[in-house]
């Protein structure tokens, strides 16, 4: 029993007089919000977060961070403990993930993982739009500026009529149908946001459809989808019939 004792007290004297070394790193995770996005040259990646505010640490002035993977889709500035991080791939969405550990001059800590949410700055859904105009009347509208965009970039232009914009940002539009036109007009368009953040982002290619005379009708239903649309309803019938006759 004394022996015991005398154990316990000589394990105790250890913990007390002996330093425990605490370095432990720890998991994160972040969040990049500029995909979609044209990062003009010579403006610096993001800062994304300090992979060192939720680590334990007991002697913070000797600690280095070591890369052990790399992410995939983006890049890592030499600014560890903060993140910078930028994009390889113009239009990625998704997560990105690395790996780091710490050393503190004597050992390294175990392997944590960092993940990066990327998500895009602008919608990454096309925008679909409808408008409307009675034949022979100029329509004055916006199609980005509700979404929060700076302006408008048209990539294929009306058919049947002109469309002019009406501000130097290219936010606010006209389209004048031709004279005596009646029926539907279609133009696609890009829209855009000067950043001095981010830089130059796009959104994905949009639709706006303008129906020119009176009254405001849905667009045409695709003529692909009417066969479906046949065969769906024969196939209900016939199964309401089926419920029918059993019962």
């Amino acid at each position: 029993m004394k022996k015991l004792l005398l154990l316990g007290l000589v394990l105790l004297l250890m913990i007390c007089v002996v330093p425990v070394s605490a370095l432990t790193a720890v998991d994160d995770a972040f969040y990049a919000d500029w995909s979609g996005c044209y990062v003009p040259e010579g403006l610096p990646p993001r800062s994304i977060g300090n992979v060192l505010n939720n680590d334990i640490i007991s002697n913070p002035g000797s600690i280095t961070v070591e890369i052990t993977q790399q992410p995939k889709s983006g890049g890592l500035e030499p600014y560890l403990p903060d993140v910078w991080y930028s994009l390889n791939k113009v239009d990625f969405v998704g997560t990105d993930i690395f790996y780091y550990r710490l050393y503190d001059g004597q050992s390294y800590s175990n392997i944590a993982k960092v993940t990066i949410t990327v998500v895009p700055m602008v919608p990454d859904y096309p925008i679909r739009t409808w408008l409307y105009t009675p034949t022979d009347t100029a329509l004055n509208s916006m199609v980005c500026s509700p979404w929060g965009y700076d302006d408008t970039i048209i990539s294929s232009t009306v058919k049947h009529g002109t469309i002019r914009f009406l501000d130097w940002h290219h936010s606010q539009f006209e389209y004048t149908p031709d004279a005596g036109f009646t029926g539907w007009d279609t133009f696609t368009y890009v829209c855009h946001i000067d950043s001095a953040n981010y830089g130059d982002c796009f959104g994905r290619g949009s639709e706006a459809y303008i129906y020119v005379g009176d009254g405001h009708p849905i667009p045409e239903f695709p003529t692909i989808f009417l066969p479906v649309t046949l065969i769906i309803g024969f196939l209900g019938s016939v199964f309401l019939i089926r419920r029918t006759r059993e019962n």
